[in-house]
């Protein structure tokens, strides 16, 4: 077993059998291995009752996203016929409610997943599951992402965001910016500005 594990370079300091057999795969082989790792991760994730509990609890959050609770009211997104009709208050009330159901439920499950004695501990691929129905919706409960990437707008158009705020880049960034972030200085530092800058042009 030694011999082995010094022929695949186990016996480096900090590597795994894993790692170090990955590593002598060739590069198709490599990226093989990790998808039917992660892959079989998923899988096991899946087959605890409590991460699909806490997934569809996360679906409810992210059909409720698109409330005009979370996104300005003029958002380029209600120009859409579908989007358009959750303008109502019915309809408001009703996406508040489903997040609010959500939460809840998510809450639940998380407690249900705590580490304890003599229960087994949540599969590592838990979160991927819980962040797959909110990838791809508006940023909830805060607007700070808007005020980020407007400021970022600011600074690769070559002002200086501790002298303009986003209210100077009107557009679909800015127009979401709470009131509050619209004024200089901007919250963060220059080098989260600079990397905003590249991301939002």
């Amino acid at each position: 077993m030694t011999a082995t594990r010094d022929g695949i370079g186990v016996n480096t300091p900090g590597r795994s059998v894993i790692s170090a057999t990955l590593d002598r795969l060739p590069a198709a082989g490599r990226l093989r291995e990790a998808h039917r790792a992660a892959t079989d991760s998923m899988t096991e994730a899946w087959a605890w009752p409590h991460v699909r509990q806490g997934f569809f609890a996360m679906v409810l959050i992210a059909l409720g996203a698109f409330s005009p609770a979370f996104v300005a009211a003029d958002a380029p997104l209600y120009e859409n016929w579908f989007f358009d009709r959750l303008l109502s208050e019915p309809a408001r009330f009703a996406a508040t409610a489903i997040v609010l159901v959500g939460l809840l439920r998510l809450f639940d499950v998380w407690l249900a997943l705590r580490p304890a004695e003599g229960v087994p501990t949540a599969p590592a691929a838990t979160w991927a599951w819980w962040s797959l129905p909110v990838a791809f919706v508006p940023p909830l409960f805060s607007r700070d992402a808007y005020s980020y990437a407007a400021q970022g707008l600011v600074v690769s158009r070559g002002m200086d965001p501790y002298q303009t705020g986003p209210i100077a880049v009107p557009g679909p960034y800015a127009d979401q910016v709470d009131p509050s972030g619209s004024s200089p200085p901007p919250p963060t530092g220059r080098w989260p500005c600079r990397c905003s800058a590249r991301s939002s042009t």
